[in-house]
C-alpha cells in the first residue's frame, strides 16, 4: 500500500514473519525506513494501509487472553520512529457485529484500509454465519 512518500509491504497470512517493511521515497527511488513488529503467528502484515504517518496492520489470528480474536494494529511516524498508537480486537467491535457472530466464536479482522483520514475499514470472515450477514 502506497501513500505520497511511503510505501508499506506486509507478509502473507500463513507466514511466520511477524514483519512489515515501511519503504520511504527518496529521489525517485524507495528505500527500507524500518520495520514494524507484532505477534509471531497472528499473520501480522496479512493486510495493510497507510495514509500519510499513519500504518494500519491486519493480524487476523491474534490471541488475546487465550482466545484468538484477530487485531488491527495502528502506527502513527511521530519524532524519526513508527510506534504502536492502538491495538483494535474483535472484541472491542462485538456491538457493531451480528448476533450470532459472537456466540460461534468466529470474530476474526482479515483485512484493513484506511478511508480518507479519520476512518479504518476493517474486513471480518463471515463464513459461518449461516446465512446472518
Amino acid at each position: 500500500t502506497t501513500s505520497n512518500s511511503f510505501i508499506v509491504v506486509g507478509s502473507n497470512a500463513t507466514s511466520s514473519s511477524s514483519l512489515v517493511h515501511v519503504f520511504e521515497k527518496v529521489g525517485a527511488s524507495y528505500e527500507l525506513h524500518g520495520t514494524v513488529s507484532g505477534q509471531i503467528g497472528s499473520g501480522f502484515g496479512s493486510s495493510v494501509a497507510v495514509h500519510n504517518h499513519t500504518i494500519v496492520v491486519g493480524a487476523p489470528y491474534y490471541v488475546e487472553a487465550s482466545v484468538a480474536t484477530g487485531a488491527v494494529h495502528v502506527f502513527t511516524y511521530a519524532g524519526g520512529t513508527w510506534s504502536e498508537s492502538h491495538v483494535i480486537l474483535a472484541t472491542t467491535a462485538q456491538s457493531s457485529l451480528p448476533l450470532n457472530f459472537h456466540e460461534q466464536g468466529k470474530q476474526d479482522f482479515y483485512s484493513v484500509a484506511i478511508l480518507h483520514n479519520r476512518y479504518i475499514a476493517v474486513g471480518v470472515n463471515v463464513t459461518n454465519l449461516q446465512g446472518n450477514c
